[in-house]
């Protein structure tokens, strides 16, 4: 209707990694973490997982006293999550038969198949209200801004070293999250 808007629109797709070609002509080549599952079964085909993001905007202004209401909503998959164990010589050498190759000390080793292991999904809403004041030919708007309405805490960043310690383990735990709730006052002058 009059004063309204709405807009949106959703996307899916998926990242795939395809590294046996090389593999098969470089031996040789080492593809680390986090492309290898346990030592003994190297991944060089990793198709990837869909992944769908949402997202919506809409503005409204209320007629007669001038005041516009924005919103902005996003729904957005979560991040992808391996479990990166360092492992030594010590543990790799009994059932490799003979100490890690070019006298390394450790092997990194992903115990996850990668691409399986997702964080949740998130999703934000940020609202803004503006009260709109005219003077002849010129405009100004005050405005109040809410940025993450809901305060979601969505992850966006894990921990992805699995270890195996007395301390405890600190795999999967958040090195990243959404920005906190903020609100936020502003004006803007058009002339």
């Amino acid at each position: 209707g009059k004063g309204a808007l709405l807009q949106g629109g959703t996307s899916t797709g998926r990242t795939s990694l395809d590294v046996c070609d090389l593999r098969a002509q470089l031996p040789e080549l080492s593809i680390t973490a986090p492309y290898v599952v346990n030592s003994t079964a190297p991944v060089c085909n990793i198709p990837g997982t869909f992944q769908t993001q949402v997202k919506l905007l809409g503005t409204y202004a209320v007629p007669k006293i001038d005041v516009q209401v924005a919103a902005t909503y996003r729904s957005l998959p979560g991040v992808g999550v391996v479990a990166n164990y360092v492992a030594g010589n010590s543990v790799v050498q009994p059932s490799l038969g003979r100490p890690l190759s070019a006298g390394a000390a450790n092997v990194t080793v992903n115990l996850i198949e990668p691409g399986t292991m997702f964080t949740e999904q998130t999703n934000l809403l940020d609202l803004r209200f503006s009260k709109i004041v005219r003077f002849g030919r010129y405009r100004t708007s005050v405005n109040l801004d809410l940025a993450n309405a809901f305060n979601s805490s969505g992850i966006t960043a894990v921990n992805n070293t699995f270890t195996v310690a007395a301390t405890g383990n600190t795999w999967q735990i958040p090195t990243g999250i959404h920005q906190a709730r903020i609100a936020k006052i502003s004006a803007q002058f058009d002339f």
